[in-house]
């Protein structure tokens, strides 16, 4: 079978991640993958027998606004048009915000938008901040994706879609995120003389404000450990603030991004999320793969459907960070090992073979 994958750029974020293993995943598979990255620049790679196609050249000319949105979609529909022209593709699979409205713009066939986070709190986020912006983004939330084939990575993004945002008569297949288990567990292995070998706990991720990282840093604060908070994000004047409010640079060490973040994970005594939204984040995934034990804000949607094995032990409630503090706390030290309902309902087969339907379900469209 054919496939497209389409995003935006490849920098350090989960969906970029998810969409790389998927398209090496599928290619490993006999099926023929090609990728499709709209803006030049990012920190990941995509492997190298992978056909990878850019619309914009990373030393050519950058174009922004509604000019660069036009341009991404004409030659978008150029490359479909010059790639179709050998066989069409039995699935397209588009993914982030920007990407969607541009392949919506270019009316590509057999398109599946992969949505990757609870939509409505991003929405919520922007009215806070100009009612008038988040009423926009609504509408073409809604336009987008009306009447469309959409993959959600948890059963909650899917809920919030119908629920909360307003989309109407969509086909809507939820599939969790692709993990390349072994390939993981390889990396996890290779030696990095910079991991600690005293006990930590680990933050890996962006630097946004959905992640606060202000109640995460509070939290470490409050639960006094005399260990060090190791996070794997790239270091800001913003973040060092944070950490100076709260007198903690004692104990809190800026790594910055990795791009084999896996032995700091397994080595790590805990992987610690504060986020107010997710949509099935990777590295809670990636993390309980290494059987590293984690701790979690119960945000939605994701980080429940992760943990149905015992929510109550490693959730705690958004922006609570007390709460988050005594969990780090409590759960130091104690054994841990990620249970097998966890490794039958995440299973890379699973989610490998949930693909490779949509192509044949597609078609009978």
């Amino acid at each position: 079978m054919k496939y497209a994958l389409i995003i935006q750029n490849l920098s350090g974020g989960g969906a970029q991640k998810a969409m790389i293993r998927l398209a090496i995943a599928l290619q490993a598979r006999g099926h023929e993958v090609h990728f499709i990255v709209i803006s030049s620049g990012g920190s990941y790679e995509v492997e190298s027998d992978i056909q990878v196609h850019r619309l914009f050249r990373a030393d050519g000319r950058k174009f922004g606004g509604s000019f660069g949105k036009f341009l991404a979609v004409r030659r978008l529909r150029q490359l479909h048009r010059r790639l179709a022209g050998t066989g069409p593709f039995d699935a397209i699979i588009s993914t982030l915000p920007y990407t969607d409205h541009v392949v919506h713009l270019a009316k590509l066939p057999h398109v599946w938008y992969r949505i990757a986070n609870t939509l409505s709190e991003e929405v919520a986020e922007l009215t806070r901040v100009s009612r008038m912006k988040g009423k926009k983004r609504l509408t073409r939330i809604r336009r987008i994706y009306s009447g469309k084939n959409l993959i959600v990575n948890s059963e909650g993004s899917g809920r919030d879609l119908v629920e909360n945002i307003g989309v109407r008569n969509a086909h809507i297949e939820v599939i969790f995120n692709y993990i390349d288990v072994e390939t993981i567990r390889d990396l996890s292995q290779q030696q990095n003389s910079h991991v600690p070998t005293e006990p930590f706990a680990i933050y890996v991720g962006r630097r946004s404000s959905a992640k606060r990282l202000d109640v995460l840093l509070r939290a470490w604060k409050i639960a006094g450990l005399p260990y060090k908070m190791v996070l794997l994000t790239r270091s800001s004047p913003a973040l060092e603030k944070l950490i100076d409010k709260e007198a903690i640079a004692d104990r809190v060490t800026v790594v910055g991004f990795q791009k084999n973040p896996y032995p700091w994970i397994r080595a790590a005594e805990m992987l610690v999320l504060s986020s107010d939204r997710e949509g099935l984040p990777n590295v809670l995934l990636e993390a309980l793969w290494l059987n590293t034990k984690v701790i979690s804000t119960d945000c939605p949607s994701g980080p429940r459907e992760i943990l149905d094995f015992d929510p109550e032990k490693f959730l705690v409630p958004v922006n609570d960070a007390e709460a988050l503090g005594a969990k780090i706390r409590n759960l130091w030290g104690q054994a841990f090992e990620t249970p097998e309902e966890f490794h039958n309902k995440f299973s890379p087969d699973v989610s490998i073979r949930k693909y490779e339907a949509l192509a044949l379900k597609t078609s009978s469209m």
